[in-house]
């Protein structure tokens, strides 16, 4: 099969004036002080907040529209001894949201809330009329407390209303036109919200309630006879509904989940992470930002695909170490059934557009359909497409007369807008930026792709569908030294906005290659003399590739730990052949 289009290599610049003024100003590196330029950290102010990130520095919660009214209402909740429900979602962000909530209720000593994580295969995502009717009702709930969701609820509040049910709203999707009347909404996207938190996750809003709820009830003297809860316990939920929703590395986020990550490492966790390290091989004092993403977050996020997420909020509030265990291992299976159908889709697709419909890569965007595919993987299956064929994607699991999509965009392609455009062939739908999700009937499908085509073509031109590869870094593997990997990171956690760096280096050769368990090759490079024993090329599709020379590799840089060893790693992300056309390499 033909592999990932070529991509347009930038490599960012920046006058020496400004990388002088950073270096100096930490100091650094030159090489450093350029990282922190693309990133766009450049006055001292910026550099020593970036570098010295510290709780202390989180902003008050109080900025963010009707958190005030949120408090106020859930201490009356509590005063009154009222049934709560926590509604949350199935995702990382809303696992993690929702554990934070309970285990706080769980402190105040007083009664803990029911909570509530919707089937993602046959309920789907958000508040329905349905749930109050046939969870909030017959468990007399007083009050709904949504996390990561609820924002486009706005028949199932208003229904709730009528019953005399209060629901205040926590999330951090975009807020629709027709917004719902609850008695509060925490959602820092709100157009009159002034706190400037519109980056926050999911779990960043429910950790905020969270401080200003044990701020107002200091401020009462719940704790005069007790001791009141410290907060530290949530950071390691808080990086993982971050790091798992890809919201922007910056403020805020970047304070709470590298503060979550030190936790880890210095095994201050619970019970329920230390299981997921156990069974996915990552050793806690080394846990990194990429395993949050590519470790922990899809063994969570398994149990909403492949079963109920009521697992993963199990995992994350229970103390009990062997049901933590079991549960993991769960999920750990779960997860491996998730791979396997996510690979059976996404060959399938392959092989239907570059060898039976190659016609349709004529078009903008890519629409496809199908009995066959799994629901829960098919979102994934739609980012791994983006990344093949530099377009917006969206893949519809039908049974029946209905259909679930899940949606993914590229850079300049606003995927909310797009389906908000194409609403009216939906059931329900909602978003972000960069991905969305929506319910349809199957016999609107033909008609909604058109319009979904016509709309993106519309709005983009030629070179939106040119993927770009932008580069930190032209170095050389001279340039290479232990102390400058150190300096690399001092960076973490890397993710959307702080990206891990990418350097590119020319004229290389293979001086070894083999492959490992299959699918990973294993390389020693060489350039001028200089040798790096240690290159890895991760889950190639030309295995059987036997170049030996590269005009150029793009490249991250890491420690590659084993026991109390550590050398440093190359991991190609892409690479351009003297001898061989791109197009038929597939670096990934």
């Amino acid at each position: 099969m033909p592999g990932k289009i070529k991509k347009q290599i930038i490599i960012k610049q920046h006058p020496s004036e400004i990388i002088d003024h950073i270096s100096e100003s930490i100091p650094c590196s030159k090489i450093v002080a350029t990282l922190l330029a693309n990133r766009g950290i450049i006055d001292k102010h910026q550099l020593l907040k970036f570098i010295h990130s510290s709780v202390q520095n989180l902003q008050s919660p109080f900025g963010l529209k009707d958190i005030d009214l949120a408090v106020k209402r859930i201490i009356h909740a509590l005063e009154k001894n009222e049934n709560i429900l926590i509604f949350g979602d199935y995702d990382v962000d809303g696992i993690t949201a929702t554990s934070m909530l309970l285990e706080f209720f769980k402190l105040l000593g007083m009664k803990i809330p029911e909570f509530y994580i919707p089937d993602r295969l046959k309920e789907g995502y958000g508040l329905q009329v349905y749930h109050v009717q046939n969870i909030a009702v017959p468990k007399h709930i007083h009050l709904i407390i949504t996390v990561d969701n609820g924002s486009s609820s706005v028949d199932a509040v208003r229904y709730s209303k009528q019953l005399g049910i209060d629901v205040i709203i926590t999330d951090h999707h975009e807020m629709p036109e027709v917004i719902p009347d609850a008695v509060a909404i925490v959602n820092p996207k709100q157009k009159e919200c002034q706190s400037g938190l519109h980056y926050l996750s999911g779990a960043g809003v429910a950790f905020y309630l969270i401080i200003a709820l044990r701020k107002a009830l200091r401020d009462k003297d719940f704790w005069k006879y007790s001791k009141e809860p410290s907060l530290t316990s949530f950071y390691d939920l808080v990086a993982l509904g971050t790091m798992a929703d890809i919201v922007p590395l910056i403020s805020e986020n970047r304070i709470l989940t590298l503060a979550g990550l030190q936790n880890i490492r210095q095994k201050n966790t619970r019970i329920g992470v230390d299981a997921l390290l156990d069974v996915s091989k990552t050793k806690a004092e080394f846990t990194s930002s990429s395993d949050l993403v590519f470790k922990l977050a899809p063994r969570l996020n398994a149990a909403g695909r492949m079963a109920h997420a009521r697992l993963a909020v199990e995992l994350m509030t229970t103390w009990d170490t062997l049901k933590a265990r079991d549960i993991a291992d769960s999920l750990n299976q779960l997860n491996m059934q998730r791979k396997n159908y996510q690979e059976k889709i996404l060959k399938e697709i392959r092989e239907y557009l570059e060898i039976k419909q190659p016609r349709l890569l004529n078009k903008r965007t890519i629409v496809l359909a199908s009995a066959g595919w799994h629901p829960g993987v098919v979102g994934i299956v739609a980012s791994q497409l983006v990344e093949l064929y530099a377009r917006p994607v969206v893949l519809v699991s039908c049974e029946g007369a209905d259909g679930r999509g899940s949606a993914r965009s590229i850079s300049g392609v606003s995927m909310y807008k797009a389906l908000a455009a194409c609403k009216h062939h939906f059931e329900k739908f909602g978003g972000h930026e960069m991905a969305g999700g929506f319910t349809i009937k199957t016999k609107n499908l033909s008609m909604f792709q058109s319009e979904f085509e016509n709309f993106v073509r519309q709005h983009t031109a030629p070179e939106h569908f040119i993927p770009k590869c932008v580069v930190d870094y032209e170095l050389n593997f001279s340039d290479i030294t232990p102390s400058f990997i150190e300096d690399i990171e001092k960076l973490e956690p890397f993710g959307a906005h702080n990206p891990e760096p990418l350097f590119l280096t020319k004229s290389i050769r293979v001086e070894e290659s083999v492959i490992v368990l299959g699918r990973h090759r294993k390389m020693v490079l060489s350039q001028e003399g200089s040798h790096f024993k240690n290159a890895m090329q991760f889950n190639c599709d030309n295995i059987n590739d036997t170049s030996q020379q590269f005009e150029h590799v793009i490249f991250h840089l890491s420690w590659d730990r084993w026991k109390h060893e550590k050398k440093p790693l190359l991991i190609l992300a892409d690479a351009q052949s003297t001898s061989t056309d791109l197009s038929s390499l597939n670096i990934c």
